[in-house]
């Protein structure tokens, strides 16, 4: 991924200092409020001035014997050169994988809800596929690039967007679940796909339940990729998987 040296990272609960901290003799971090705050020293008398504003949370600095030689807020804003880039691939990694293992579990739930036996194989079989091509080099940079950016507010640079729009239009002609692949014919189990992909999305920005976004975004955007009766077919598929999501959320199936 290419970033401009102006390109700037901002500390947070997520995204800890970069590496380049390390120079200042600083053997790992950890989370905490400020160290040197005056609420750290009640009843002990400093010989030094400490901080008196509000108590900010954010990065403790800690030598090789744990003992905090500085604090980095949340928020504290760095330039990236391009040469560490290792907290950028870490949370690309980590919520693609968590993306993947949340879908893996809904496909579960949805297999043991609306499969027979003979199905389940084959069906676990194309689940555990599920957003692998994000893997690939065509879309791995591209993918950890834009992520990051969209995560840290950062704007969409046009190198970045041009090289990410190539990526996706990859991960659709090679994913199972995106049938932004026109005239495509679109089974019932990459309904179920659909389905436990848009639950995990909802999983993890605590959305409850997928109908609404189903409904209101999915529906609309892929009506005109099939014929009418496709797509109802697709369509009632789709919402099965997702009554089974909704009797999970109120109890009703194990």
């Amino acid at each position: 991924m290419t970033i401009s040296k102006n390109q700037l990272y901002k500390t947070s609960p997520d995204f800890r200092p970069p590496q380049m901290m390390q120079d200042y003799q600083i053997y790992q971090f950890e989370r905490g409020t400020d160290p040197f705050h005056k609420d750290a020293f009640h009843g002990i008398t400093i010989a030094f001035k400490a901080d008196v504003a509000p108590r900010k949370s954010g990065w403790i600095g800690l030598d090789y014997l744990g003992n905090a030689i500085t604090f980095v807020p949340d928020g504290t804003e760095y330039e990236i050169d391009g040469s560490d880039l290792s907290m950028v691939h870490d949370f690309y990694i980590k919520r693609t994988l968590e993306h993947i293992h949340k879908v893996h579990k809904r496909a579960a739930q949805v297999a043991y809800a609306l499969l027979d036996i003979a199905e389940m194989q084959p069906f676990m079989e194309q689940i555990v596929k599920h957003d692998a091509s994000k893997f690939a080099a065509v879309q791995y940079t591209p993918y950890m690039g834009f992520s990051w950016n969209k995560k840290q507010g950062n704007e969409i640079y046009e190198h970045l967007q041009v090289k990410f729009d190539q990526a996706w239009r990859a991960h659709y002609i090679i994913e199972n679940h995106h049938p932004e692949k026109k005239g495509a014919t679109f089974t019932r189990f990459q309904a179920y796909e659909v389905a436990c992909d848009l639950q995990a999305m909802a999983d993890e920005f605590g959305e409850g339940i997928c109908s609404k976004y189903f409904a209101d975004h999915w529906v609309p955007k892929q009506r005109d990729n099939f014929d009418n009766n496709q797509f109802s077919a697709i369509v009632r598929w789709i919402a099965d998987a997702i009554q089974v999501f909704n009797c999970l959320g109120r109890g009703g199936i194990v």
